[in-house]
């Protein structure tokens, strides 16, 4: 059994949804996300909505989805007081506060950060900071 953990990032969550991966791709493994990842995804949603490449309806059953299943994952949130620690690394690393909490989370709890976002996943290598794309972590099944 591998105790390995991941964190997914909306960018990641929504793309496994979309590939309708989550019905029996998991294995034992341990996933987590931040407390704003649910936002964030739903906001991916609604652009997709906006974008015309969803219905509202579908949009509205993918957001279900999003929210049953983020129901069986950990969710990490980070201290008003080491939020500071946040802020530095967005500013150092160029990335919004929102990607730089992925990164804190992911380096603070030593997990694998899986995500679709590019940018991130040069800023975690860069920082010693795992992160694999969907593809990858569904490889790992």
């Amino acid at each position: 059994m591998s105790s390995q953990g991941y964190l997914l990032d909306a960018s990641a969550l929504i793309e496994l949804i979309l590939r309708n991966a989550f019905i029996n791709r998991l294995g034992d493994k341990v996933l987590h996300v931040l407390d704003l990842t649910i936002y964030e995804s739903f906001n991916a949603l609604w652009k997709l909505v906006r974008r015309g490449i969803l219905t509202i309806d579908e949009m509205l059953i993918l957001a279900r989805r999003v929210a049953d299943i983020i129901g069986f994952m950990y969710i990490e949130s980070i201290d008003p007081l080491k939020a500071l620690n946040v802020l530095e690394i967005a500013l150092k690393e160029n990335l919004t506060v929102y990607d730089a909490s992925y990164l804190y989370i992911a380096k603070r709890m030593q997990l694998i950060l899986v995500t679709e976002n590019e940018e991130l996943m040069d800023r975690a290598k860069k920082l010693s900071i795992k992160a694999i794309n969907v593809d990858e972590f569904l490889r790992k099944t």
